[in-house]
């Protein structure tokens, strides 16, 4: 299900696991009602006024949202013009690749670039 996030708060909570980062959000689809759940690699970078991907449970009378992962999009890795190759040693050539890195997932990788 697409949500348009209206609001969205983030607050360190203590778990039996260690603390972990709850994730409210109030979007367009559920009025007033807020939607909880987890910080997460692909939530992490969510903000006010984009529409995001995620699948929401009632839980009793809480809301609960999860983040679906989304896949590398095809639009995201392009190969460039011919103008862009050069030559290696061998007189081979090599083309380069141009990455829109906006659109990459990054996955469980955990390392700032």
């Amino acid at each position: 299900m697409i949500l348009n996030i209206l609001s969205i708060s983030r607050k360190p909570k203590q778990t039996q696991y260690g603390e972990k980062i709850s994730v409210g959000l109030k979007t367009k689809e559920y009025g007033e009602k807020w939607l909880n759940g987890w910080q997460d690699e692909v939530n992490v970078n969510w903000q006010k006024g984009q529409a995001v991907e995620a699948t929401v449970e009632q839980n009793g009378d809480w809301l609960n949202f999860k983040a679906i992962k989304p896949s590398v999009n095809p639009e995201a890795i392009t190969t460039s013009q011919p103008q862009n190759t050069s030559t290696s040693q061998t007189g081979a050539k090599k083309e380069q690749l141009n990455v829109d890195w906006d659109k990459i997932s990054w996955g469980k990788c955990k390392t700032l670039f």
